[in-house]
Order: C-alpha cells, then sequence, then structure tokens
C-alpha cells in the first residue's frame, strides 16, 4: 500500500470535517443535490476527456466514469428542477 502524502492528508482531514459540518448542519437532504450537480458535472467532463484523449485508461473506466456522470446529472439535475419549480 502506498504511503499518501501530506498534502494528501491534509485534503482527506479537510473533506472529514466538512462532511462532519454538512450533517451536523441541519440543511435538509435535497440541499446537497446542488453539490451532487458539480461533482457529477466534474465526472462528465473528466470521463468526455478519457474518452476523446489517447491517454492509458481502461476502456471499461471510461465507459463508467461516463456512464455515472450522466445518470448522476440527470437524477441530481430533475431533484433540483423539480425543487425550483
Amino acid at each position: 500500500m502506498a504511503k499518501l502524502k501530506i498534502w494528501q492528508w491534509i485534503f482527506l482531514i479537510f473533506s472529514i470535517l466538512i462532511t462532519i459540518s454538512f450533517i451536523n448542519s441541519g440543511y435538509p437532504p435535497e440541499f446537497y443535490d446542488n453539490f451532487g450537480l458539480l461533482v457529477f458535472g466534474f465526472l462528465f467532463g473528466l470521463g468526455i476527456w478519457m474518452v476523446n484523449t489517447k491517454k492509458e485508461v481502461p476502456s471499461w473506466a471510461e465507459f463508467l466514469v461516463l456512464l455515472l456522470a450522466i445518470l448522476g446529472l440527470l437524477v441530481d439535475g430533475a431533484i433540483v428542477l423539480r425543487r425550483l419549480t
């Protein structure tokens, strides 16, 4: 198992603290779908990049990332749009 670098430890601890603060914030679950849109949008862009470049990435990983991004965007987008209307 590879050792984590210092910036990875900082990112890990920061992510855990942010997650704990979100859980204790009292916001309704729908609030977090806004963040899901950002994450799935990023995954969608990453999937498109992976499919279009000639980098060494297994083809199953390319399509899995792209599929997760598309499905996540559809689900989170529908929830956010329904909540806004």
